[in-house]
């Protein structure tokens, strides 16, 4: 039992020691931005349209009203809430 805890320890401190390298947060930056750039030339999909129509008066979807403070509910009301 002392061996895994021993060695539990070890990888505690290895990890710390990782995490406190100053080069760590600008690569962890540098590689998000990298995997998501991809992401930037596929334009808009179905909920970006579901959002401007939610906040743009002038393109709006049938059934959705222009609610720019709303843009995150989808129920109104105690019923539709009970009903999720």
């Amino acid at each position: 039992m002392e061996a895994n805890g021993a060695v539990m320890v070890g990888s505690i401190e290895r990890a710390r020691r990782l995490l406190e390298r100053p080069w760590l947060q600008p690569a962890t930056i540098l590689l998000a931005l990298l995997l998501v750039s991809p992401s930037l030339k596929a334009g808009w999909v179905w909920d970006d349209y579901f959002h401007l129509a939610r906040l743009d008066p002038h393109a709006s979807l049938p059934g959705l009203a222009h609610a720019p403070f709303d843009v995150f509910s989808f129920v109104s009301g105690p019923d539709q809430r009970a009903a999720l």
